[in-house]
């Protein structure tokens, strides 16, 4: 599924159709952008619902986007606009990329039911709206979608928008990931950039529901950097590491990948087929890799062997992930 094929800087918007500016005139290419990307949940849900007409044309009709007023720049104003633009042009793109890995799982959900899905650290909600169509309009899933986040004013203002479309059986809340407790099954986990070691809260409570999917792009990651600058390498990794652990840059770099390996590994050995996977060009947000699991049969994972990877490697690192940790504290020992 692709909502769009071109946005904006290529030669035309879709395969075989003529750009709707020209592409000389760089302030018409700025304000067909600024109709295009105005992400809101309004525009999103427009978006979907004209990309489902049933045209091969995937372009939004430049008729039904709302007009820009045209006005010349002052000062250094055009350029604080183009990074605006650039901002939700790259929001607008992350949300089509989210949405192309949910189709890809829709095989493994049960269209037959009522579905639970969980939207950790859901902010505004640009991904909470656009999965529910998708998934309940456009699908024709029985869904029940549950936005959480900790800012009162996003969950107001998401919940009265819900209200205004008549979406009945989408919900906010005001909580922490690592407290709530409003559910006892869950068949879906979306998490998109949430912070450091929520990440990690929200994959337990996924593996603790024994959720069918988990979609997770992980955020900021501070934990494991922190641990490595107060190891003792003569104890650990006796110095072998040293050309990337003497460098602030690269130890943070090398810190988030070990986190996310290890995560990778944790939802292998709680009994998922989990998948690394590039979530969008690093030109977009450097935040670019999406851990997709998958609840697979038994003898499809390799659980002995994802248990004694991570303890091999923490051991060898000296670090303890919050993951790990949080798994321990419910009983679920994967290390070997």
């Amino acid at each position: 599924m692709c909502l769009y094929y071109r946005v904006i800087g290529e030669k035309s918007v879709t395969r075989g159709t003529t750009p709707p500016f020209p592409f000389s005139a760089a302030s018409r290419q700025a304000e067909y952008a600024a109709r295009l990307c105005c992400v809101s949940s309004r525009f999103v849900l427009r978006f979907l619902s004209a990309s489902s007409a049933g045209s091969n044309t995937k372009r939004f009709p430049p008729a039904s986007v709302p007009a820009v007023r045209q006005e010349p720049p002052q000062g250094n104003s055009y350029l604080k606009v183009s990074s605006a633009l650039g901002q939700k042009t790259d929001k607008f793109r992350q949300i089509n990329r989210f949405l192309e890995f949910i189709e890809d799982i829709l095989p493994q959900l049960d269209k037959g039911r009522e579905l639970t899905i969980l939207d950790f650290g859901c902010g505004k909600s640009y991904l909470t709206f656009a999965m529910y169509y998708y998934l309940k309009e456009l699908k024709g899933f029985d869904i029940h979608v549950i936005g959480l986040d900790l800012k009162e004013d996003v969950i107001r203002r998401c919940s009265g928008l819900a209200k205004k479309y008549g979406y009945e059986k989408l919900h906010f809340l005001v909580g922490d990931i690592a407290d709530y407790e409003g559910v006892n099954e869950v068949d879906v986990v979306v998490t998109l950039h949430a912070c450091d070691t929520a990440t990690d809260y929200a994959l337990a409570k996924a593996i603790g529901w024994n959720a069918k999917v988990i979609l997770s792009v992980p955020c900021c990651q501070h934990e494991v950097n922190g641990q490595f600058a107060k190891a003792d390498k003569t104890q650990c990794y006796d110095g072998c590491l040293d050309p990337i652990m003497d460098y602030g840059l690269l130890r943070e770099r090398f810190a988030a990948l070990v986190t996310d390996g290890l995560r990778a590994k944790y939802l292998e050995a709680a009994g998922y087929d989990t998948q690394v996977l590039e979530f969008i060009d690093m030109e977009h947000t450097p935040k670019n890799i999406l851990l997709r699991a998958v609840r697979a049969d038994e003898k499809r994972v390799t659980k002995k062997s994802a248990g004694t990877a991570i303890e091999k490697c923490e051991r060898f690192l000296q670090i303890e992930p919050t993951l790990g940790r949080l798994l321990a504290d419910k009983g679920e020992n994967y290390k070997e």
